[in-house]
């Protein structure tokens, strides 16, 4: 008896040790490692579609082997799924070679994805900065123009490494170009050409002192913070610096590099982009950069790390590092949920069952902060039913109003005193200066501002769904 209690003893002592050694262990944060994505990729630009984050990268490869780009999406930047040649050249007759730094943008119901193809050298080459779009960010993007956007050197840019920058107004700009040189041009409403600027000029030079490739911009409390790629990417020393401005245009003076290699870490740290999720004040750097001991120029590896401001708005030098970032969660469905007129049963059939019950709790379990941008704002509803929107969603919920983002559609179920003797409306609102019926595709949400809920609502078409592919209907369904 007296051994079986001393090896017992001893038993419960381990225990207690391994448990301080597992709360040790425990207590370390999960973190994305350094490279987040598997394989040889580079070049990457990240963004945040409907409650996931994506990656889109340059395969890494020999300039033949440049035929296809893959994308990542991911909930928490931890855990990735990979989407396979989510654009292929076998979809761009003109594309033979050298697929190169994807920049993807959501437009009124598509994603236009920009890329770089064949690495031309000269005016009489065939080849430049492509567009192929499709309803979804994994693809398949199919060739827009069927031919090159930009096709020729002006100004001396090379025409690759293109970043589409939305400013705040709504236009929307191209900013590219290698060989030392940068360039911004305004795209056309369609996405098919250009607005010349206002002296004639189609084509703007905005090159900073040091600029070599892989322009980049994004904005921040209102300042324009412009960031390129210098050095060579094939060797140690690549690297990004940047300039801040007052505007897409400029003038941008070098305020200095941030982020360059680190012979303990990596090396050829370079061509990067800028990540920021919806109402969340954390920044990260989504970059490539070459594993120690590596000597091919080809291997590269795309790797994460926080991007820091100072209180006066200067980007602090990033940290390598090779554990990465902890888990950055959004919430939502995915926006690549099938787009059918049964997901849209589905969709309505469980908001309607929650609202019907009055179990806040499903609809909270099921709440999105993840929606588009807006463009008016109004102090309440003069309803309780939808009007259209055109991408996958789910559930948000606040005290007084029940708002159902469906594939399709937007609901609105506000308390019975907001709404009007029918109880149920399509495309009207109340506005301070008046009822106004806009019948068409919207995006709509709820913000706190100055004490007071209001409705923003951002209108994607026309009036009537004539002349238009971004009607109501279900895509399945014919006009």
């Amino acid at each position: 008896m007296t051994r079986s209690r001393g090896v017992l003893l001893i038993a419960l002592c381990g225990c207690l040790v391994s448990a301080s050694q597992a709360q040790s262990t425990q207590a370390a944060p999960v973190r994305s490692g350094n490279p987040i994505l598997p394989g040889w990729y580079a070049d990457p630009e990240a963004h945040v579609f409907g409650g996931q984050y994506w990656i889109f990268p340059t395969y890494s490869a020999p300039y033949g082997a440049q035929t296809f780009m893959d994308a990542f999406s991911s909930r928490d930047l931890i855990t990735w799924t990979k989407h396979p040649q989510v654009l292929d050249t076998a979809n761009v007759h003109w594309a033979k070679r050298a697929v190169w730094a994807p920049s993807i943008i959501e437009k009124s119901g598509w994603f236009y994805l920009f890329f770089g193809a064949n690495d031309i050298q000269n005016d009489k080459e065939v080849g430049g900065i492509g567009v192929a779009r499709a309803r979804s960010p994994n693809g398949p993007f199919v060739d827009y123009l069927g031919k090159p956007l930009i096709d020729k050197f002006h100004n001396g840019a090379q025409p690759i490494d293109q970043m589409v920058f939305r400013d705040a107004d709504g236009a929307h700009y191209i900013i590219y170009g290698g060989w030392r040189h940068c360039n911004i041009a305004r795209l056309n409403d369609t996405f098919t050409g250009f607005i010349p600027f206002p002296d004639g000029s189609t084509f703007k030079e905005i090159t900073p002192q040091g600029y070599v490739e892989g322009a980049y911009m994004f904005v921040k409390n209102g300042k324009y913070y412009f960031m390129w790629s210098e050095g060579g990417w094939t060797g140690p020393n690549y690297a990004v610096a940047y300039a801040i401005g007052s505007s897409p245009f400029g003038p941008f003076e070098r305020v200095g590099k941030i982020l360059a290699q680190d012979s303990t870490v990596a090396t050829g740290a370079g061509h990067h982009s800028v990540l920021n999720a919806p109402n969340s004040s954390r920044f990260y750097i989504v970059y490539h950069r070459r594993p120690l001991g590596e000597t091919d120029r080809n291997h590269r590896v795309v790797s994460i790390d926080e991007l820091r401001f100072d209180e006066r708005g200067f980007i602090q030098p990033v940290v390598l590092t090779s554990a990465g970032v902890q888990p950055d969660t959004l919430r939502g469905r995915a926006i690549d949920a099938p787009l059918t007129s049964a997901a849209v049963r589905a969709a309505r059939a469980r908001s309607n069952a929650a609202i019907a019950a009055h179990d806040t709790t499903a609809l909270r379990a099921l709440a999105s902060s993840s929606y588009h941008s807006v463009s008016s704002r109004n102090v309440h509803t003069n309803g309780r039913a939808g009007v259209g929107a055109q991408y996958a969603g789910q559930f948000a919920a606040h005290p007084d109003v029940r708002y159902v983002r469906t594939p399709h559609e937007v609901l609105v179920y506000a308390p019975w005193e907001m709404a009007d003797e029918r109880g149920t409306w399509v495309g009207t609102w109340t506005e301070p200066d008046g009822r106004v019926t806009i019948r068409g595709n919207y995006s709509a949400k709820w913000r706190r501002i100055d004490g007071a809920w209001l409705l923003e609502v951002e209108v994607f078409t026309p009036r009537s769904c004539a002349g238009s592919s971004y009607c109501t209907r279900p895509p399945d369904q014919p006009a």
